[in-house]
């Protein structure tokens, strides 16, 4: 499990890598310390969406069947 701090209106980058191959990437959007309900969250590959979702009344997302390679999540 690796952890990633995102601020508000900021850009992020992590590295990691799947052990499974395809794997799965999940996380929680908060701000001002609270859960932000509904908040977009995108794959990204090669500038295309490839996967998009919403976070719960949690904050949280999860993204399945994530393949190999260099991606981005916003």
């Amino acid at each position: 499990f690796q952890g990633v701090l995102v601020s508000s209106n900021q850009n992020t980058t992590a590295d990691f890598f799947l052990k499974n191959s395809p794997g799965a990437v999940s996380g929680t959007v908060t701000g001002n310390n609270e859960p932000i309900i509904g908040a977009l969250v995108e794959l990204i590959k090669n500038n295309i969406v490839i996967f998009s979702t919403r976070t719960d009344i949690f904050g949280q997302f999860f993204i399945d069947s994530v393949a190999q390679g260099s991606h981005t999540i916003t």
